[in-house]
């Protein structure tokens, strides 16, 4: 039966696993010249019932209306089968058979995201190594950037040793490996899934050339497969794929000035502008307040202030991303006829207004 992505994200996967208990390695020599984790802050906590929860709101940017878009769309649910959850490719399998199918649906045009596995880094110099799956963007016509990459093991993740931020010689060669696949491929946002934990990192790199810094700090998250009551793997690998969606909508523009003032950079690991402060620290809160919203229409980032965006002196929109899908026409489902979205390149007041919490910490 069709349902929503938005309820399926909900749900966690029911059908049977049959667990062996095998485990994998990760002993890669490439790995070896990246520093393990070191400074990890742990995002995830595990209340007296033993069910874990995920608190993404302190280091992925919010959801804007384009999340609603695409949480709204048709899903389905997968078929009743059992499982054997044995080797690493027994992983892959239900990991998007259960979890990655369910929220692709989301994904599907707005904007239109590829999975692929063992897909090649797309990157000049020629990377050799390869991760498991990939989740691309295009761009640019011809061009795709990563949004999210994820490497599948078997029995290997020490759950309570990435909860409690003690990572063991073993756990500090896979943290070695991972954080080379991030480096590789440019791609801050990534998973591992070992068939019985799902760990999601995060490497807080403003620059990728500090992918390299032995401190640099690095957002975990550290969630079971069976974990009822708690944060579901579907919905924690959406608001990855929104996060590394982000990154990929900021990255995509230059520096412009806003309210008269230029950006000074802008985060790697999110995409979001940096404006020096008057103590001469950067941080993310535009001095004159103005903040982000996204215009649904082609999933353009925007600038606004008090529920309006900002325009030009030309009386246009001032961007800060390129647009990822064709214009859109929406309708209204009261009414069946066209919504009140522009067609063409907005200017003035946006349709939607944003709320509160969507401005940028």
């Amino acid at each position: 039966m069709s349902t929503t992505v938005r309820h399926l994200v909900e749900e966690h996967p029911v059908n049977f696993v049959k667990e062996t208990r095998y485990m994998s390695a990760s002993s890669k020599d490439w790995a070896n010249k990246y520093h393990p984790i070191s400074n990890l802050i742990v995002r995830t906590s595990v209340d007296n019932n033993g069910i874990t929860w995920a608190d993404f709101g302190g280091s992925f940017l919010p959801t804007l209306r384009d999340d609603e878009v695409r949480l709204s769309l048709p899903a389905n649910r997968p078929n009743r089968r059992i499982w054997r959850m044995d080797m690493e490719a027994d992983a892959a399998a239900w990991f998007h058979t259960e979890v990655s199918n369910v929220v692709l649906a989301g994904w599907i045009e707005q904007p239109t995201v590829l999975q692929a596995s063992e897909m090649k880094a797309l990157d000049e110099n020629n990377v050799k190594e390869i991760v498991d799956t990939t989740y691309s963007i295009g761009i640019k016509r011809h061009e795709r950037v990563p949004m999210v990459i994820g490497e599948f093991k078997r029995g290997l993740i020490d759950r309570w040793g990435w909860q409690g931020g003690r990572l063991s010689a073993v756990q500090q060669n896979l943290s070695r490996e991972l954080r080379g696949y991030a480096y590789k491929y440019s791609c801050l946002q990534m998973f591992c899934f070992d068939g019985m934990t799902l760990l999601i990192l995060q490497f807080r790199a403003v620059k990728i050339d500090h992918m390299r810094d032995a401190k640099l700090a690095v957002d975990c998250w550290v969630i079971p497969r069976e974990n009822e009551g708690g944060t579901t793997l579907r919905y924690a690998l959406y608001r990855l794929l929104a996060q590394g969606f982000r990154r990929c909508q900021g990255l995509s523009a230059e520096l412009a000035e806003v309210g008269g003032v230029l950006p000074d950079r802008r985060e790697f690991f999110s995409g979001v502008p940096l404006w020096l402060a008057k103590d001469k620290k950067l941080e993310r809160r535009h001095p004159y307040g103005y903040y982000r919203d996204v215009y649904i229409g082609s999933g353009r980032l925007y600038w606004a202030y008090e529920d309006k965006a900002i325009t030009d002196q030309q009386g246009s929109w001032v961007w800060d991303s390129v647009g990822f899908w064709e214009q859109q026409v929406y309708v209204d489902e009261t009414t069946d006829e066209p919504a009140d979205v522009p067609t063409d390149e907005p200017t003035g007041e946006p349709t939607d207004e944003p709320t509160d919490d969507e401005i940028y910490d």
